[in-house]
């Protein structure tokens, strides 16, 4: 499965990184769903499952992170974070 996106705008409340990674669980678990549409029941339970997990192994290492940079480095490796107007 691609990394899904998540745009934010760093000049505003968006660019907070707790704002950043409430937003880049969000897009994980939704490409999850939305992955997983067509399958059965069992399955599709089993991958937003496996997509929680993910979101909340990535939010344990942002917790860890040291600054905004070494936050943003880890949450990139989830999902693609767009700038409003342009790529971040």
């Amino acid at each position: 499965m691609d990394k899904p996106t998540i745009t934010i705008d760093p000049a505003g409340p968006g660019g907070n990184v707790f704002a950043v990674m409430a937003e880049a669980r969000s897009a994980i678990i939704a490409a999850a769903r939305k992955a997983s549409f067509m399958k059965v029941r069992e399955d599709r339970e089993q991958n937003i499952a496996a997509a929680e997990a993910e979101a909340g192994g990535m939010m344990r290492e942002v917790m860890q992170a040291h600054s905004y940079d070494e936050a943003l480095g880890i949450i990139r490796r989830y999902v693609t974070i767009q700038e409003k107007g342009g790529s971040l």
